[in-house]
């Protein structure tokens, strides 16, 4: 070819792409490593379905959990609510269970946090559960547990075994759903935490401790549904 066809021959030559040798190609090891990928996707997939699920069974057996240990618990709620400086942990244990059958979780878990710094069993496993709903990376809520399992058992106190609560929560394991929010409290304790949450959140971002007015309403509430949940 001559000419202007031979300058366009060379021009076509240059602007070729090179391609690289199909002999330095392993074609095994790429489809090994999109296998590879895809099953760390299938992986985090699943881990996904698995610590959504475990958080699902966190919740549900706090809210059970939480609604047998309000069960007969007025005395304990009227005691906390007087003036005692030191009261006895069963008092924040019991009102943090109040406060999460509420809807106030954040306060449920700082009162649980005072009644687990006095060595209350039931209290550390709620906040096990209270983590285990938010953080199942096991962070939190494991260290929790390790504090649960180690505490000693309260002298007097026969439901504050290890076994008592593990078996609270395996009750609640063939249930489906969260009890709803306020189940079990009657209207006028509901009411009056309620009132005192709007009278001392604005304070210290936590419901506060109840006081006298508290300890009247649990003498003259209705009894509510107050008794065991049902199977």
């Amino acid at each position: 070819m001559t000419g202007r066809g031979a300058g366009i021959e060379e021009l076509l030559a240059q602007a070729a792409v090179p391609t690289a040798s199909g002999a330095g190609f392993d074609a095994a090891a790429a489809v090994h490593r999109l296998a590879a990928g895809a099953g760390a996707r299938g992986h985090r997939r699943q881990l996904r379905d698995w610590q959504a699920r475990e958080a699902r069974k966190a919740q549900i057996a706090l809210d059970w959990i939480c609604q047998w240990s309000l069960t007969d618990a007025q005395e304990q709620l009227r005691r906390f609510a007087g003036d005692d400086p030191d009261p006895d942990p069963e008092g924040p244990f019991v009102f943090g269970c109040l406060l999460h059958r509420l809807g106030y979780g954040k306060s449920a878990q700082f009162w649980w946090r005072l009644a687990a710094g006095a060595d209350h069993r039931g209290a550390a496993y709620c906040l096990h559960l209270h983590h285990l709903q938010l953080d199942v990376a096991y962070g939190a809520s494991s260290h929790w547990y390790e504090r649960f399992a180690a505490l000693p058992s309260r002298a007097g106190s026969g439901s504050d075994a290890v076994a008592h609560y593990e078996l609270l929560a395996a009750a609640s394991r063939h249930r489906h759903r969260r009890l709803p929010p306020g189940d079990g409290v009657s209207r006028e304790i509901e009411d009056e935490v309620h009132r005192l949450a709007a009278e001392t959140m604005k304070n210290c971002g936590v419901v506060g401790r109840p006081g006298q007015r508290f300890a009247d309403v649990l003498a003259t509430a209705a009894p509510g549904k107050t008794h065991r949940p049902g199977p």
